[in-house]
């Protein structure tokens, strides 16, 4: 009888974790709601869009959020972030009139992030 317990103990956990599947979840439609002014992070594995290259970890402020299901999110690079970048990078976003120091992506790509506790997991 016991057996029969835990087997339909663990059937119940394996059903809780397949079910968390949610639209918020699917690449496309923002998970979080954000705010100008608010610390983000980008999600890993999400690549610049100019230059196709991981940009995952990096962080910084935003100053402007657009409407929208996946709202295009304008971001400040924080001094973490701009210290990582390489000369070679500004150079090139400078050859190619881009802003080295903002960026837009989207909300999907993004996640809230603070500062304070980063490390302290």
């Amino acid at each position: 009888m016991k057996k029969q317990s835990q087997k339909n103990t663990q059937k119940k956990r394996l059903k809780k974790k397949s079910s968390k599947a949610s639209p918020k979840n699917f690449v496309g439609q923002a998970e979080y709601e954000f705010q100008v002014g608010q610390a983000i992070r980008v999600k890993k594995g999400i690549f610049d869009p100019d230059y196709d290259f991981d940009i995952g970890g990096w962080s910084g402020t935003i100053y402007h959020v657009d409407a929208g299901q996946d709202p295009i999110i304008a971001i400040d690079w924080d001094c973490e972030t701009l210290s990582k970048m390489t000369k070679s990078l500004i150079d090139r976003c400078e050859k190619d009139n881009l802003n080295y120091k903002k960026m837009n992506l989207l909300a999907s790509e993004l996640e809230p992030y603070n500062p304070n506790e980063d490390g302290k997991k």
